[in-house]
């Protein structure tokens, strides 16, 4: 999960039977270990939290698991995907193949491409078998129930209520405890492999989701001292995924996967006459007023709004847009290309210089760029 579960499980207490079924040794295929452990879990996550009928989105998670399924080292594996009516921001995987996201996660992920990397992600830590291998490793370290007495458990016989109750706390502790930084980095790198393969996925999604549950890390508390120090934070990993993206030579553009400063035209109405309207996301960069070369304002603005989204999805950056006064006009340029002309009968309709007027709008695309990092930011 992408920590612990994707913020956090928080399903400590119906998880008894999970750690029993995990501890039980002599188990002889571990495929059909994960099985009893995955089922037995599953039938206490959906005593705990009511499942929401949204069949439109279990069928976009089911089909974006099982092409990313295939692409594992384990694609025999058939997931069971089913969304918790919960509006915090959470995703896990359970051993053998169950698969949980919240109402809220659904709402929070910005792109297929960002609930694609949390998949991936959950997918990963199947496939490495981490929920095993955690609730093992606590089992090995708490010897407080012998194994005769979690086999009677598991099998329904008569035991004392104390022995449960001291299972339920062993679990609670190594939910608590939670993926090594091991496990977490080695899911973050294997889901980048998972969504490389499918060619369907852009991996970037990977750093965009781990930025935000890094934002979402500085709205907390600081963590504890203690065991729970060891989990990676969000920004440690963003960075990681980060320089194995470009160890893999995949170029590091958010916005394709965020959606994120994308340009739009419309005609709008100013001083009584049809004018051009372009904007970046809610911001607006210019308003072209005057005809030019046969194209009239609303025209001027589409042009501009196809010229500014096809470099801004190829990464452009706010240091390589220049300005150059051409004739009595002033051109924006970028890689090249013009992006924005900004004529005198731009600049005489909204009551400003030609120079006041293309600084303006250089301006607003500034403030664009800004917010954009702003939002990035973690």
């Amino acid at each position: 999960m992408l920590k612990r579960g994707l913020v956090g499980a928080g399903l400590a207490a119906g998880w008894v039977a999970v750690f029993l079924a995990a501890t039980l040794a002599w188990a002889a295929n571990p495929d059909e270990r994960e099985a009893q452990v995955g089922k037995e879990a599953a039938a206490q996550v959906e005593k705990e939290y009511k499942i929401a009928k949204l069949p439109d989105q279990v069928d976009r998670v089911s089909s974006i698991t099982g092409v990313l399924a295939a692409a594992s080292p384990r694609p025999a594996v058939k997931y069971n995907c089913k969304v918790l009516d919960s509006f915090e921001i959470n995703a896990f995987s359970l051993p053998g193949g169950y698969l949980y996201l919240t109402r809220g996660l659904l709402s929070a992920v910005e792109s297929d491409d960002e609930l694609a990397a949390v998949i991936a992600h959950e997918i990963a830590h199947n496939c490495k078998r981490h929920g095993m291998a955690l609730i093992e490793k606590q089992a090995k370290i708490d010897k407080r129930l012998t194994m005769a007495t979690l086999a009677a458990i598991i099998a329904g016989a008569p035991v004392n209520p104390e022995n449960i109750a001291v299972a339920g706390s062993l679990l609670r502790t190594a939910l608590l405890t939670g993926y090594s930084r091991r496990a977490e980095d080695e899911a973050d790198s294997e889901a980048l492999k998972y969504l490389l393969k499918s060619g369907r996925w852009n991996p970037v999604a990977m750093l965009s989701v781990l930025q935000g549950l890094a934002r979402m890390d500085q709205t907390r508390p600081p963590r504890e001292l203690g065991i729970l120090q060891t989990h990676p934070y969000a920004a440690d990993r963003a960075e990681r995924v980060r320089k194995l993206l470009t160890d893999m030579k995949i170029e590091i553009n958010l916005r394709p996967v965020v959606g994120s400063m994308v340009p739009s035209a419309k005609a709008i109405e100013v001083k009584g006459q049809q004018v051009g309207q372009v904007s970046i996301d809610e911001r607006v960069i210019f308003q072209p007023a005057a005809s030019s070369n046969g194209a009239g304002p609303v025209e001027r603005a589409q042009k501009i709004s196809k010229a500014l989204s096809e470099l801004l999805r190829a990464g452009l950056q706010l240091v390589e847009i220049r300005q150059e006064q051409r004739g009595d006009s002033v051109v924006i340029r970028a890689r090249g290309r013009d992006l924005i002309e900004v004529l005198p009968g731009d600049a005489q309709f909204h009551g400003m210089s030609l120079q006041q007027l293309s600084e303006q709008v250089m301006q607003n695309l500034r403030l664009a760029f800004y917010a954009e990092k702003a939002k990035r930011a973690y």
